[in-house]
C-alpha cells in the first residue's frame, strides 16, 4: 500500500458502522508540519467496488462506505479503490482562510463539515445520519490550523458500466490551502478544464475519401487508371479510419523519411504500437512506402534528425555548431578528414550508428508509385477547378466551399492514358515554373524551354486527332499541347531581355504552329520588342506589328488590336522607321480613347515615397490627433465622400460580377441547358465554357432575353424581388464569384441595383457576357453612389505617374457610351518633383497678372480640369535645397497695403540662388493677405 494511504472499510453485516476514533486519528496526524503541505480527500467507496476489486463473488448488498485519504503530491499513484485522484478537484485556500485559520477558525473544515452534513444518503437513512453526525462532532474538536480536505462520495454497485477497481461518482470540489500567501478566491465553475487533446482531424479524412471516391465511381476519369492504381485506393478506403489517415497525410505533407511511430504522435493519430506495425506491413505489401532508408547518405540522414538530436550526436562527439546547418558542415568535415584505425569503425560509421538509434527501425517514406498514383487521382479529381489545383491548399479550400447544384455530365476529355500523362507532366511544368519565378531562375527557365520546344513538337508529331474537340471546343485547354502553348509563352516573356536570339526562335515556331491561336497577339508583342530594344531594330519591329495588324486581324480581340496600335504609335515616331512602314501603321492603327476624353478630377495629397514599384502611402490626421496611413483609393473614396457620395467601394469590378453573379444564376447552372462538356466534377464553381465566347453562343436566346427584360420589360420593384430572391439562397455559394464578400446583405444589394439602375446594368452585362474571360479585368476601381438621390459613379483612380491601361481606357469608352457617370480621379503627391516643374514651368509663363499668377501657383496644373486638396485646402510646395531654380529670378513678398500684420500666420520658405549658392529665408506670412508674388 502506498504511503499516506489509508482505507477504513465497513463491516459486511448490513449495518452502517465506522471506525471513528481511527479517521481522526489520522485526520490528527494531517496536523503535523509534514502534513501541512499537502492535500488530503476523504473518499467514501461502496464495498461492491471492494468486492469486484477482490473477485469475491459475494452478493451484492447495502451501500457501504469506506475512506481512501491520499496525498495530492504523490506522482505515480494509483487508487486502489478505482478513483481517479487527478479527477479531484484541488484548490488554494484563499487569503480569507488563512486569516480565519490564524484567529483559530478552521473555515476549511467547517466547509468540508458543512458538505458532509449535506450529502445525500443511502436508503439506511437513520443509521447513516448517526454516521454523519459522529463524523461532524469529531471533526469540530479538532485542531483548528487543520487544512485537510474531506469530501464523501456515494457509489452503488447498480451503476451501469461499473469496471474492476473503477466506480462511477458525482464528485464534490473542494478548496485546499497548499501555500500560503494571498491567493484570489475562485469558485469550482472558474476550473480551468483540462485541455482537450488533439485528434485526428475527421474533415480531412472525409475531404479525402471524398476526392477519391469522385474520381473512382466517375467512369469517364477513372478508366484513366492503371488496376494497380484502382487496387492501392480501393485498399486505402476499404481500411480503418487511421489507417487511411496516415496514408494521406504521408502524401499531403513533405516527401521525406519519417519514423512512423513519431509521425503517427505526430499527427495526432491514436494508434497501439501492434496496430502501427500491422499498418507498416500493409503499406508495404501495396508497395506504399519505401523502407531501404540506410542507403542514403549521411547528409540526407542528417537533415531528416531535428536540431535537438543532431546537437546530441555533435556533443556526444566533441563537435561544436550553432545552428543545425553548421553542426551538420563540422559533422561531416570531420567524418572526411579523420583517420581510423584498421579493424576500427571509422567515424562515419559511429555516426551512422547514431542516425540509425535516433530513427529507429520503423523509418518509411512513400514510393514514387503511390506518389505518382495519387497524384493522378489528385489531378483527375481537381483539374476543372484551379484553385484546387495546389495541394496544399486543398483541404481549407474545400473545408470553407459550397459548390452550386448542376448536372454532371459523362463527358471524355482525356481519350488515352499518353493523353492523361502528357497532360499531367505539362501540369507539373508548370508547378515547377511558378517555383522558379518566385526564385527567378533564368537559367533554370531557359532550360525548360528547350524542353518545352521538344515535348511539343514529339506531341504535335503522334497527335493525329483534330477532330475530337469539335463538339466542346473549350475542353481543349485541358492538353498538354495548350498547357506548354501557355507556359512557353510566359517564358518567353520572361527571358525576352536575356536569352532573345533562341527567344525569336521560338516565338517564330508558335507562330507558324498555331496561326489561329489566341495568344498571337503576345507572340508577336515579345517579337517586336526583341527587334526594338535587343537587335536595335525598328524597321524590324514595325514590320512585325504590321504583320499583326494586317494578316491576323480577324484572330485578335478587341484588346489585343488596342495593345498592338499602341505599340504601333510608339513605333511611327522612332528614328529608323521609313517612311513607308510609317504610312502603313497610321493607316492600320485602330481607333484609341486618350486620357483627355474622360472626365478628370486631380486631388492634392502628402504622401510618403516607398520603394520603385510599390504603391504609395498617404498620411492622415484623424481628429483625435493620430495618424492613419491610407492607399490612393481610400484618399478618393474621402473626397467622394465629401462630394456627394456617401456609400462607396474599392471593388474594380467584382460588386459588378457578384450581381452578374446572382442575376444570372438560373441562365448558369440551369439543369435543362445541356452543353456538352461543361459540368464534368462536382468541385466546379461555374461551367467550363465560362471564360470563353462559348458561353454565350451556347445559350445565346436566353441571355439575350434576360438582357431585355432586365433593361425594358421588368419593374424597379420586380427586378429588387427576383435578384434578392437569389441572393437570399446562392449568396453563401462558392459559385462565379462569392457573392457575400462583396455583398453582405440585401439592403445593399438593392441600394447598388436602384443606384445604378436597370437600363445601365444590363448594358454592362451585355458586355461582360460575350467574353468574361477578355472583360472581365479593367473595370473602374471606384464605384461610389448616394442611395437618396439615386446615382453612382465609376472612377478609375491613379496615382503619380500612373497611366491608364488598355483595358481601362475601353471600359471607361464603352460606360460613357451606355450613359454611365464616369471620371478619372488622379492624386498628386504634394512636393513632388512633377508639381514642382510644372509650378516652374507655369510661372515662368505669367509675369505680369499678378491675380492670374497666383492662381497658378495654388492649383497648377497642365491641362484645363478640375482641382482640389484632399483636405479642401490650399497646397503650398515647398522648394527643396536641391531642386533647380532658374537663375535671375527671386520669388518675394509683398506687403499688404494697410502694412498691417494680420493672423494667424503661415510658415513658407523662400529660396533664392546666387553665385551657385542657394539661401533660404523663413518668412511669416497671413493666408488671407497672400494676395501677390512677384518674380524678379
Amino acid at each position: 500500500m502506498p504511503k499516506n494511504h489509508t482505507k477504513f472499510k465497513a463491516p459486511t453485516d448490513g449495518l452502517i458502522q465506522m471506525n471513528i476514533s481511527s479517521a481522526i486519528e489520522n485526520l490528527k496526524r494531517m496536523n503535523d508540519n509534514k502534513w501541512r503541505k499537502k492535500t488530503k480527500t476523504i473518499t467514501p467507496i461502496s464495498s461492491n467496488d471492494r468486492n469486484m476489486e477482490n473477485n469475491n463473488g459475494a452478493d451484492i448488498g447495502e451501500p457501504q462506505l469506506a475512506f481512501n485519504i491520499w496525498s495530492s503530491d504523490d506522482e505515480g499513484f494509483e487508487d486502489k479503490s478505482g478513483q481517479d485522484p487527478n479527477q479531484t478537484f484541488h484548490k488554494k485556500e484563499n487569503q480569507s482562510t488563512i486569516a480565519n485559520t490564524s484567529s483559530g477558525k478552521n473555515t476549511s473544515v467547517e466547509k468540508n463539515i458543512n458538505i458532509i452534513q449535506n450529502i445525500s444518503l443511502p436508503s439506511n437513512d437513520s443509521m447513516m445520519a448517526n454516521t454523519k453526525k459522529a463524523v461532524s462532532s469529531n471533526i469540530q474538536q479538532k485542531d483548528p490550523k487543520n487544512k485537510a480536505n474531506i469530501s464523501i462520495r456515494r457509489t452503488t454497485a447498480s451503476d451501469k458500466g461499473l469496471k474492476s477497481g473503477y466506480s462511477k461518482t458525482n464528485e464534490i470540489p473542494s478548496t485546499s490551502a497548499k501555500s500560503p500567501g494571498p491567493q484570489s478566491p475562485k469558485s469550482p465553475s472558474s476550473q480551468s478544464p483540462k485541455k482537450e487533446e488533439k485528434k485526428m482531424n475527421p474533415d480531412f479524412l472525409k475531404v479525402m475519401n471524398g476526392l477519391i471516391s469522385e474520381v473512382l465511381n466517375s467512369t469517364h476519369l477513372s478508366f484513366i487508371l492503371s488496376e494497380q492504381e484502382k487496387k492501392i485506393f480501393k485498399t486505402i478506403i476499404t481500411s480503418r479510419q487511421e489507417y487511411q489517415y496516415v496514408c494521406y497525410k504521408l502524401y499531403m505533407l513533405t516527401w521525406k523519411w519519417r519514423n512512423l511511430f513519431k509521425f503517427c504522435e505526430e499527427i495526432k493519430c491514436r494508434l497501439k504500437e501492434k496496430e502501427i506495425i500491422d499498418l507498416f506491413q500493409l503499406m508495404v505489401q501495396n508497395d506504399i512506402i519505401d523502407t531501404d532508408w540506410k542507403k542514403e547518405d549521411v547528409t540526407t540522414l542528417l537533415n531528416i534528425l531535428p536540431h535537438s538530436e543532431v546537437k546530441d550526436i555533435c556533443s556526444k562527439m566533441g563537435i561544436l555548431g550553432k545552428t543545425k546547418k553548421d553542426m551538420m558542415t563540422n559533422l561531416m568535415q570531420h567524418c572526411n578528414k579523420q583517420k581510423t584505425l584498421p579493424f576500427c569503425k571509422s567515424s562515419k560509421e559511429i555516426v551512422l550508428e547514431k542516425i540509425m538509434k535516433k530513427l529507429g527501425e520503423y523509418v518509411v517514406r512513400i514510393k514514387d508509385t503511390y506518389k505518382n498514383a495519387f497524384y493522378n487521382i489528385f489531378v483527375l479529381g481537381t483539374f476543372t477547378n484551379s484553385k484546387l489545383q495546389d495541394r496544399n491548399q486543398y483541404f481549407r479550400i474545400m473545408q470553407e466551399s459550397d459548390f452550386p447544384e448542376y448536372t454532371i455530365q459523362d463527358h471524355i476529355v482525356f481519350y488515352t492514358r499518353n493523353d492523361f500523362e502528357n497532360y499531367t507532366k505539362a501540369c507539373a511544368n508548370r508547378e515547377e515554373f511558378e517555383l522558379l519565378t518566385v526564385s527567378k531562375d533564368r537559367e533554370m527557365m531557359y532550360h525548360m524551354g528547350k524542353d518545352i520546344i521538344n515535348m511539343l513538337k514529339n506531341i504535335l508529331s503522334n497527335d493525329n486527332d483534330d477532330d475530337r474537340f469539335q463538339e466542346a471546343p473549350h475542353l481543349k485547354r485541358f492538353t498538354a499541347v495548350e498547357v506548354y502553348k501557355k507556359l512557353l509563352t510566359k517564358i518567353c516573356d520572361a527571358l525576352k531581355k536575356h536569352h532573345f536570339d533562341d527567344v525569336h526562335e521560338w516565338l517564330k515556331y508558335l507562330i507558324e504552329t498555331f496561326p489561329k491561336s489566341h495568344r498571337l497577339a503576345d507572340w508577336y508583342y515579345d517579337l517586336s520588342i526583341i527587334n526594338e530594344t535587343n537587335w536595335k531594330n525598328p524597321e524590324g519591329a514595325a514590320n512585325v506589328i504590321i504583320q499583326a495588324l494586317e494578316l491576323k486581324k480577324e484572330y485578335l480581340t478587341e484588346t489585343q488590336i488596342q495593345q498592338l496600335g499602341e505599340k504601333g504609335r510608339q513605333l511611327k515616331k522612332a528614328k529608323g522607321v521609313s517612311q513607308l512602314n510609317h504610312d502603313i501603321i497610321v493607316k492600320l492603327l485602330p481607333v484609341v480613347a486618350d486620357l483627355d476624353d474622360f472626365p478628370q478630377v486631380t486631388i492634392d495629397a502628402p504622401a510618403i515615397r516607398g520603394k520603385p514599384g510599390r504603391k504609395r502611402h498617404y498620411p492622415v490626421q484623424n481628429s483625435d490627433g493620430s495618424k492613419e496611413y491610407k492607399s490612393v483609393e481610400q484618399i478618393a473614396l474621402e473626397y467622394y465622400e465629401r462630394c456627394g457620395f456617401p456609400s462607396g467601394e474599392h471593388c474594380e469590378g467584382s460588386i459588378i460580377l457578384a450581381t452578374f453573379t446572382l442575376f444570372f444564376w438560373d441562365i448558369i447552372y440551369n439543369p435543362d441547358i445541356v452543353v456538352p462538356g461543361t459540368f464534368l466534377s462536382r468541385y466546379q464553381q461555374f461551367p467550363l465554357d465560362m471564360y470563353s465566347t462559348y458561353f454565350y453562343v451556347h445559350r445565346k436566346e436566353l441571355i439575350d432575353k434576360r438582357l431585355r427584360d432586365l433593361a425594358e420589360n421588368w419593374s424597379d420593384q420586380h427586378t429588387l424581388d427576383f435578384v434578392t430572391e437569389h441572393w437570399i439562397k446562392y449568396s453563401h455559394k462558392s459559385g462565379l464569384t462569392n457573392v457575400a464578400n462583396y455583398i453582405p446583405n440585401k439592403e445593399h444589394l438593392n441600394s447598388i441595383v436602384c443606384c445604378i439602375g436597370r437600363k445601365l446594368l444590363s448594358g454592362i452585362y451585355q458586355r461582360l457576357v460575350k467574353d468574361l474571360g477578355q472583360y472581365k479585368s479593367g473595370m473602374p476601381d471606384l464605384l461610389v453612389w448616394n442611395e437618396h438621390d439615386k446615382k453612382a459613379k465609376f472612377i478609375e483612380v491613379k496615382g503619380e505617374n500612373d497611366k491608364l491601361s488598355v483595358k481601362q481606357k475601353l471600359w471607361l469608352k464603352y460606360l460613357i457610351s451606355i450613359g454611365a457617370d464616369v471620371e478619372v480621379c488622379q492624386v498628386h503627391t504634394i512636393g513632388s518633383k512633377k508639381n514642382l516643374k510644372t509650378t516652374i514651368k507655369n510661372q515662368s509663363k505669367i509675369k505680369n497678372d499678378d491675380a492670374s499668377f497666383s492662381k497658378s501657383c495654388i492649383n497648377s496644373t497642365p491641362r484645363k480640369k478640375k482641382r482640389c486638396n484632399s483636405e479642401d485646402s490650399i497646397s503650398y510646395f515647398e522648394t527643396p535645397p536641391s531642386s533647380p531654380v532658374p537663375r535671375k529670378k527671386k520669388i518675394v513678398k509683398r506687403k499688404s497695403e494697410n502694412n498691417v500684420t494680420p493672423s494667424p500666420k503661415k510658415i513658407i520658405t523662400i529660396s533664392s540662388r546666387s553665385g551657385g549658392i542657394t539661401k533660404k529665408q523663413i518668412v511669416a506670412i497671413d493666408s488671407s493677405v497672400f494676395e501677390k508674388i512677384t518674380i524678379m
